[in-house]
């Protein structure tokens, strides 16, 4: 029993194997994991069964930019080569990862292993150009899902720079650029002085409404 869990929003679950299977995880190179929901009012029990032969990936480079990756198995108590295995290489970015040339997968040969060139070339790294391939293979029926990681000086080196301080349009508060302050302040001032204009218009309107109608009345009083 490695443990309880309970289906999300979009019914999938998740459990990371505790510590405590150590001992039996490391019994056998192949391994059987076995799921069963509980009767609910809605749905019957449920059972479902994974069975998995341990294995790794390796990765490594050789010169001229050439990436090399190989699957070993664990057969017999020995690491053996896996042959016929489809797996990606490519560069980890933000939002995945990208390949490293026009091949979207590899398949192992005999020994387990595959070549593949890296053609990325001028891609942005960190700040020392260092880049991060991944070798991996993902939803294999035997296999599972299996990543391995190097870190290899093959990128343009990212130098970080901040307008933070500087007048930009996208800038912070106060820091917009000159022109677009003035022509916004000549905005407000146009507008306002329109509103100013017509206040004292309007009063002037008032003062001779009320000149006349005194003239009126007092020549109405003359009469």
């Amino acid at each position: 029993m490695l443990g309880t869990v309970t289906t999300n929003d979009v019914g999938d679950a998740v459990l990371l194997i505790p510590p405590s299977a150590k001992n039996e995880w490391v019994k056998s190179p192949n391994q059987t994991f076995v799921a069963v929901s509980t009767a609910t009012q809605q749905f019957n029990e449920a059972r479902g069964e994974l069975a998995i032969t341990k294995a790794k990936l390796q990765i490594d480079t050789a010169e001229g930019k050439i990436v090399n990756a190989k699957l070993v198995a664990l057969i017999d108590t020995l690491w053996t080569a896996i042959a016929d295995v489809e797996m990606q290489i490519g560069v980890k970015r933000l939002d995945g990862n990208l390949s490293v040339n026009e091949t979207p997968t590899f398949t192992t040969d005999s020994i387990g292993g595959v070549t593949a060139e890296f053609k990325r070339d001028s891609l942005p790294g960190d700040t020392k150009g260092n880049l991060v391939l991944v070798a991996s293979i993902i939803d294999n029926e035997l296999y599972g899902n299996l990543t391995t990681e190097i870190e290899v000086p093959w990128g343009s080196k990212s130098v970080y720079t901040t307008n933070f301080d500087h007048r930009t349009l996208f800038a912070r508060r106060g820091h917009s650029p000159i022109w677009l302050e003035l022509l916004a302040y000549t905005i407000v001032l146009a507008v306002w002085s329109v509103i100013i204009y017509l206040v004292f218009q309007i009063n002037k309107i008032k003062k001779i409404v009320l000149f006349f109608r005194s003239r009126m009345g007092l020549h109405q009083q003359i009469h």
